[in-house]
């Protein structure tokens, strides 16, 4: 992979067309959710079937949104599948809040992390951004993503 110092920077790789296609989707579903709970109180002999469409609705939803999270994403300028790329990691305010070391582009620290809300472990976290190596583009922002410490990584980190 080249330097993404190379790279020109974009606000978005993905179409606006298929973000809005997706967020009026995700609009209506939640309006078919909320006006059939809401319609149950004004028409109580046929409420059955409108319990019957909310839960459809949600149904619905549930399954577009785990399609959305696990899709392709394709570049808008070459249609080429966009790849993720780790960004160096800048020290900022929401860093040096946080109890933890900068390791590389890792910053370790010790928190919550995962499903169960209160059960704190050590981390890496590392600065993601999309990009198309065909077009040499990258995303001009980034998404923290959140990967446990191995035992290695862990006893390696605690020896220094």
């Amino acid at each position: 992979m080249d330097n993404l110092a190379t790279y020109n920077r974009v606000p978005s790789l993905e179409s606006k067309t298929i973000k809005a296609s997706f967020i009026l989707v995700y609009s209506l579903l939640l309006l078919a959710i909320i006006g059939s709970l809401a319609a149950t109180l004004v028409f109580p002999d046929i409420s059955h079937y409108l319990i019957s469409g909310a839960i459809a609705a949600t149904i619905l939803y549930s399954a577009i949104a785990y399609l959305d999270a696990r899709r392709k994403r394709h570049c808008q300028f070459c249609k080429q599948t966009l790849s993720s790329v780790i960004r160096p990691l800048l020290l900022n305010s929401q860093y040096l809040n946080m109890q933890g070391k900068k390791h590389g582009d890792y910053f370790i620290t010790h928190g919550s992390w995962g499903l169960i809300p209160f059960k704190k472990r050590w981390v890496k976290i590392s600065n993601h951004s999309m990009s198309c190596h065909h077009c040499r583009l990258i995303e001009e922002g980034y998404k923290p993503m959140y990967q446990p410490l191995s035992p290695e990584e862990l006893a390696k980190f605690q020896s220094k």
